[in-house]
């Protein structure tokens, strides 16, 4: 949480015509409602609108989804003051989890298939050619620190890049549902393939148990009805 409190300010610092981008900015913010841009427990009107940055007259994935590939940036302000709001909704938890998809390790250079741009905004950085080069994101370091600080219990991530790993969280707690790259007993689930069985029991658990779950770089598309 200090790691995101400090991007906070470094990005008040490195951008500050952020708030003239937002006057200037005259995208509209496609119809969302306050609490579809900021969810349903934000401070009643007190958080800016997201200012989109790249524009796409595509859907972000081929199916399962609608939506468009449209890429956005919280103002600063709004940034610091959801890093509190969150830091409080974590407090309050007692049985916090993640579920992360390909979005949290586009920074690491490992594709993703919803970002559109070419060296821009999620695909700012050049591809990795071999995934075992990859080096944790900030998110993996903060995940790491919070499982670490006793914040959050239980980690459910799509990706096989072992980054959680690398950046020191705990295999116990980690359920990589998908199938990971470095583990020969759970390989890698085919697109039409089936999930095991003990991970998705285990999912299904956590889904019954966990009173927070912060859902990161995924669209949340193409989820079984079950879920």
């Amino acid at each position: 949480l200090k790691l995101c409190k400090y991007q906070a300010t470094s990005s008040e610092q490195l951008h500050l015509s952020m708030a003239a981008m937002a006057e200037l900015n005259t995208l509209e913010t496609d119809g969302a409602s306050y609490a579809e841009m900021h969810g349903r427990s934000a401070p009643s009107r007190q958080w800016e609108p997201p200012v989109r940055t790249l524009t796409f007259d595509a859907n972000a994935r081929s199916s399962f989804t609608r939506i468009i590939a449209h890429e956005y940036r919280e103002t600063p302000a709004t940034l610091a003051a959801k890093v509190t709001h969150l830091a409080g909704m974590l407090r309050r938890a007692s049985r916090a989890m993640a579920y992360t998809g390909a979005g949290i390790s586009t920074a690491a250079g490992i594709h993703d298939y919803a970002s559109k741009g070419e060296g821009t905004g999620a695909a700012a950085k050049k591809d990795v050619k071999d995934w075992r080069d990859a080096q944790p994101t900030a998110a993996h370091v903060v995940m790491a620190r919070l499982h670490a600080a006793g914040l959050l219990h239980h980690w459910i991530n799509q990706n096989h890049d072992s980054l959680p790993q690398k950046a020191g969280f705990p295999q116990h707690a980690l359920n990589e549902i998908h199938g990971g790259l470095h583990d020969p007993a759970n390989p890698i689930v085919p697109y039409q393939g089936n999930l095991r069985d003990d991970l998705y029991n285990w999912m299904q658990q956590w889904q019954r148990d966990a009173d927070l779950c912060l859902a990161l770089g995924t669209s949340l598309s193409g989820l079984a009805r079950v879920m």
